[in-house]
């Protein structure tokens, strides 16, 4: 038995292909890890944040069950972005002290939150509103990662029409026109890019599965407010609802870009801690769960009035509330760059069902990826894979000749069936000194 990704069919959300039937000899690739039925990433922007102390303490707050002076963690894990450089000397938490080439006595610490998953975004390289990137910072910049072996997987713009590094269509986007001084998206993506949000921000509700009549209204305004003028690709990727869709660079290289949502209605720009009770409203969550679909929700989560606790009351709620059907394994809630991994995965895996010594073996070949070839994945990547299957005492799984047991034995869910995972992973916050 072959996965329908193997014939190179991008697996939209269809019942059938996904749940598979009750019948004990179908295996079916889950489309989130047993047991939840949807899936949400923060997707932070780092704008606003004042000081090391300030990362270090929300951090804590969301990804750890610590006591922390912003109250019980949260539990969760939720990834944020960071810049290399402050071109403006509002934030002194980057990389490098203003715009290099020393760095910062904050390296260290965000080295550790990137080795540990919990740094996972490129907010561009850093706040240029009074304008003055230049092609070397990103050149300084990316050899400093790769000399770390740390790579960025996902880009996501920052600014206004200063910040000239952004990667886009608009004038002020040079960063992947090839004649601009600040082109650099061939270094970007030789050090390893794959995602990049451009701007694509959304209202519906869940991507990565089908649009309700409610949801058309919707993608049909926004069509009519700026899809027209940015032309027919971009009108046929709104009403897609796809979390991904392969894009390509003004100098001509292939990435994927992502949507971003932002609400379920228009005015909650610019998407801070103030917004996000909105955001992530119950009955937000409630339709995620419902569609079965994916969210990266966009926020600043350090965004806030002036002398407001760094988590409001109304925040704070929100998010217990996300972290209590996180832990009923409702909703997947994950980092950004873990979200489009897995979105990219349940499309293009390349797997099959085997017999083998009395039982079954999947065996994963790799992915048939559009955009950058074939690849074989990480085990790390791989983790909470989930294959309903009517066997699963006596099915294996394999990642080419290499078995990738043991395997988690999960009882029936919504369709009936019972199935096999890979052991869910998680990012640890790290040890800080």
């Amino acid at each position: 038995m072959s996965a329908t990704a193997s014939a190179g069919r991008p697996n939209h959300k269809d019942r059938g292909e996904f749940e598979g039937s009750a019948a004990p000899g179908t295996v079916a690739l889950r489309p989130f890890p047993y047991p939840y039925r949807s899936a949400l990433a923060l997707s932070v922007d780092v704008d606003d944040l004042r000081s090391r102390d300030e990362f270090v303490a929300l951090m804590e707050y969301l990804n750890t069950s610590n006591k922390t002076r912003l109250g019980p963690g949260l539990d969760l894990e939720v990834g944020s972005s960071i810049w290399l450089y402050d071109g403006v000397g509002t934030c002194d938490f980057t990389v490098f002290r203003g715009l290099g080439p020393d760095l910062s006595e904050h390296a260290p610490t965000i080295e550790s939150f990137v080795r540990a998953g919990l740094v996972d975004t490129l907010h561009t390289y850093g706040d240029f509103s009074d304008g003055g990137f230049r092609r070397e910072l990103a050149d300084t910049g990316l050899r400093y990662l790769s000399e770390r072996g740390l790579t960025f997987r996902v880009w996501v713009n920052h600014g206004g029409d200063a910040n000239t590094q952004m990667i886009g269509p608009r004038p002020c986007e040079r960063g992947d026109d090839p004649g601009a001084p600040e082109y650099h998206t061939d270094l970007l993506v030789a050090a390893g890019l794959r995602f990049v949000e451009k701007f694509e921000i959304v209202h519906t509700i869940g991507q990565d599965a089908p649009p309700s009549p409610r949801d058309r209204l919707t993608q049909l305004r926004e069509i009519a407010r700026y899809a027209l003028a940015l032309g027919q690709p971009r009108a046929r990727s709104i009403l897609a609802n796809r979390l991904l869709e392969p894009c390509t660079l003004g100098d001509g290289r292939r990435v994927y870009s992502f949507k971003r949502f932002i609400g379920p209605r228009r005015g909650l720009d610019p998407a801070g801690m103030m917004e996000l009770p909105v955001q992530i409203a119950p009955g937000v969550l409630d339709e995620l769960e419902s569609k079965e679909g994916a969210a990266a929700v966009y926020t600043h989560l350090w965004r806030r009035p002036r002398g407001a606790n760094l988590v409001p009351p109304a925040a704070d709620e929100a998010l217990r509330d996300l972290a209590a059907r996180a832990h009923a394994g409702r909703i997947h809630v994950t980092t950004l760059r873990r979200l489009l991994t897995w979105s990219l995965l349940r499309r293009f895996l390349v797997w099959e069902c085997v017999p083998a010594d009395g039982g079954l073996e999947i065996v994963i070949r790799g992915v048939r990826d559009p955009v950058f070839g074939s690849w074989v994945p990480e085990r790390s990547e791989l983790a909470g894979l989930t294959f309903l299957t009517g066997r699963p005492e006596a099915t294996r799984m394999t990642l080419g000749r290499s078995d990738l047991g043991p395997l988690v034995v999960n009882p029936p869910d919504a369709s009936g069936l019972p199935s096999v995972s890979l052991p869910l992973e998680r990012a640890i916050f790290p040890e800080l000194h």
